[in-house]
This record gives structure tokens, C-alpha cells and sequence, in this order.
């Protein structure tokens, strides 16, 4: 007898446990001037018809607005049904008189519920500014309810953390170059990526006398992909039109568009560029600015640094380059870098040294 009653006892405690229901949200890591996903999910023991929630986010976090469809940037995950989707739940997300964005998701009369008891519901797009800093967000004001009306629950506030981390995984390079006059040289453009890459540009910058060369026959700038643009998405699918910009700067734009093709691997060659030097050109620096990636549909992006890089011409004039735009790295008179010094001439911070 003793044991049927700790067997009943066990049993309706159990199901006061599973009968809760809560709300919960993905912690998030996200760089400045980048987007990552915040996670919503449910957890019920009771039909969910209906739910909101206030967001709040410490200062620097947004959640992305959406130029194209006027909104901001969310979307449902598969516990909403998706014969559901917008003909019975509905959400128009509002800012609030206290600076929040309410969450207000409901399925009228329809008597659509959520899918299952547990799993994530929808996800927010939130976006760093450079000057963000980690802190904590937060879910406040939130309620449940079932597809009558009958049964509603409140449950407590929600708070997940935010870090903001400034040191970037991706990252674009440029080789240096060594040119004679009125001869051409290959500029490489490189990029280390741990995202998706389907789009990247740049604009090129390039010291007095030193410019791209103009293919008169394609009528273009003379640019050819490397490998890690797969074969058979160039031009179909990665398109790019280098174009002149307002500051003399040159932008090179590539963009796979809506197939949903990315570069091959995470790190190598994307881009060749053929430089000319002209008469008169002199050694300096060349920089690629204003660069940033995205993934293949648009939930992520990053705003790389800017990229310095050394045009060496006819081997001399080495010491007309600035000295505070050298590194300390060694080079050949390629303009290769070397781990260590060899035999021969070696350049190290703008001057020529010869190594027996």
C-alpha cells in the first residue's frame, strides 16, 4: 500500500514537472557591424495558439530591419505549421513607448496550434554596431495561450547573454607585387573564411601611375576568377562588373545572386587582377577597402578590415614607400614573402639587403 502511494505521488509530481511551460532564448556571439540569429523556442505542456513577448537589447543590438520587405528580420521555424504561415499566424513585430520590440504571434480563430511540445519557434536577425559591447538581453511580458481562450500561462522573464567578439575569423589578403614599367603584374586577392562566402567586394586603391588594365577586346578590366569559384557557376551564377567609383577607387562586386552557390573550401586565391605600371610610376602601397562578406542567403555578413599591400617597381625606389606603411616581414624581389632570409637580395622594411 505504502508503495502505491509513493508510485501516485512520484507520478503526479512527474507530471507537474513535464506540465510546465516556458520560453527560452539562444545565448548569441556576434562581431561589430555583423548579424546573428537569436533563437526563440517553446517548451509546453499546453496547446499554444498564441504568444508574445517583449525583447529588450542592451545598447549597440538591433534587430535588422528588412528593406525589402519592411519589416524586421525574422522568420518561423518548423513548429509553426507551414500551411500556417501568415494566413493563420500572424506576427507584425512593434516598437514599444519603452524602446522594446513586441513579439506578438497569434492564430485567430483558426485553432491552429504549434507543432509538438518543445523546439524552437522563431528566429530574430540582430545586428552589432561597431561600437557594441557584450551584455545581456532580455524576454519580458510573456504569455501563452490555447485555441479557445481556455487556458493561458505567464511564464517569468527570460535572459540570455550577448558577446560581442571583435577578433575576426575572415579575412581578405592581397599579395604583394613587383612590376616594371610599362610591363603588367599579377594583384591575387585571397580570402579565409569559416562562413559561407556567396558574395564579396572591395574597392582597389592604387598608388599614382599603377592601374588596371583595360581589355579592349572583352571590354572590361582584365580580372579572371581562381579556383575557388566553382567552374560552373562563373558568370551564371558569380557575376562581377568592376566599376569606377567617385573617389577613383575601383569596386569589385561579386555576387552568386539566388542560386545559393558559395566558394569552394575556406581559404586560397578568389580573384586575379592584372596591373600595368605606367611611365613615371614609383614604388608605394595599394589598398583593398570597404570589404565585406555575406553567406548564401543573407543571414550573415561581416565588414572586413582594410587591407594594405606593396607595389615594388623595377625593383628599386624601395625606400619611396613610407616607412609606417611597411611591415616588418621579409621579401624577395618578387614581392613574395619569406619566412626567413635567403641567400640573395632580400627586402625588409623598405630597404634592400643582401644576404651571401
Amino acid at each position: 500500500m505504502k508503495k502505491t502511494i509513493i508510485g501516485v505521488l512520484l507520478t503526479l509530481f512527474c507530471s507537474t514537472v513535464l506540465a510546465e511551460n516556458k520560453i527560452t532564448a539562444s545565448d548569441v556571439t556576434i562581431k561589430p557591424g555583423e548579424t546573428a540569429v537569436l533563437t526563440v523556442s517553446i517548451e509546453n505542456e499546453m496547446n499554444v495558439a498564441a504568444f508574445d513577448f517583449r525583447l529588450y537589447l542592451p545598447e549597440g543590438i538591433t534587430v535588422e530591419w528588412d528593406k525589402e520587405l519592411m519589416d524586421y528580420a525574422w522568420e518561423w521555424c518548423e513548429r509553426v505549421p507551414s500551411n500556417s504561415r501568415g494566413s493563420f499566424f500572424n506576427m507584425n513585430p512593434m516598437v514599444t513607448d519603452d524602446g522594446s520590440l513586441l513579439f506578438g504571434a497569434n492564430s485567430g480563430t483558426s485553432g491552429k496550434v504549434l507543432d509538438g511540445n518543445n523546439g524552437p519557434v522563431l528566429n530574430i536577425t540582430l545586428r552589432a554596431t561597431t561600437e557594441a559591447v557584450s551584455g545581456i538581453g532580455q524576454l519580458k511580458l510573456i504569455s501563452f495561450s490555447n485555441e479557445n481562450g481556455t487556458q493561458s500561462y505567464t511564464p517569468e522573464d527570460v535572459t540570455f547573454n550577448i558577446t560581442v567578439n571583435s577578433s575576426s575569423e575572415n579575412k581578405m589578403t592581397a599579395n604583394n607585387v613587383s612590376i616594371k614599367t610599362n610591363e603588367t603584374a599579377n594583384l591575387t586577392v585571397s580570402i579565409e573564411n569559416t562562413m559561407n562566402v556567396a558574395a564579396f567586394d572591395f574597392r582597389l586603391y592604387l598608388p599614382a601611375g599603377i592601374t588596371v588594365v583595360w581589355d579592349d577586346d572583352l571590354k572590361d578590366y582584365a580580372w579572371e576568377w581562381c579556383d575557388r569559384v566553382p567552374s560552373n557557376s562563373r558568370g551564371s551564377f558569380f557575376s562581377m562588373t568592376p566599376m569606377e567609383t567617385d573617389d577613383g577607387s575601383l569596386l569589385f562586386g561579386a555576387n552568386s545572386g539566388t542560386s545559393g552557390k558559395v566558394l569552394d573550401g575556406n581559404s586560397g586565391p578568389v580573384l586575379v587582377i592584372t596591373l600595368q605600371a605606367q611611365e613615371g610610376a614609383k614604388s608605394g602601397t595599394g589598398q583593398l577597402k570597404r570589404i565585406s562578406l555575406s553567406n548564401e542567403n543573407g543571414t550573415q555578413s561581416e565588414t572586413l578590415s582594410d587591407v594594405t599591400f606593396n607595389i615594388i617597381v623595377n625593383g628599386d625606389g624601395i625606400n619611396d614607400i613610407k616607412q609606417d606603411e611597411l611591415d616588418a616581414n621579409i621579401y624577395n624581389l618578387a614581392g613574395q614573402r619569406l619566412s626567413k632570409p635567403q641567400r640573395g637580395v632580400n627586402i625588409k622594411n623598405g630597404k634592400k639587403i643582401l644576404v651571401k
